[in-house]
């Protein structure tokens, strides 16, 4: 996906808050692709963690919480993005 350019739309797909659906996609086919470290660098460079951050404002305060210690972490940390993501996206499913 990142060979053609795909990961930049994706991570764009984050500023469509209204589109539960589009944004449990689209984290999901992050997270997926984050099992690439050259993806994760690409992410990181985009500022995708902020963008998911951004969204943890609109989520209830025990989910946000959670979610912001787990990015914390990966800001240490991005080979954890996967398991970070993967919960995320198991919020943002479980919200939609």
């Amino acid at each position: 996906m990142r060979q053609y350019g795909g990961l930049d739309p994706l991570a764009g797909l984050l500023s469509n808050t209204e589109n539960k659906e589009l944004l449990a996609a689209a984290t999901g086919a992050i997270w997926k692709c984050s099992i690439s470290p050259e993806n994760v660098k690409r992410f990181q460079e985009l500022k995708t963690i902020d963008h998911l951050v951004g969204l943890l404002n609109d989520q209830p305060e025990e989910v946000g919480g959670k979610l912001t210690n787990q990015i914390t972490l990966l800001r240490k940390n991005l080979l954890s993005i996967m398991l970070i993501l993967t919960n995320f996206v198991t919020v943002i499913h479980v919200l939609v």
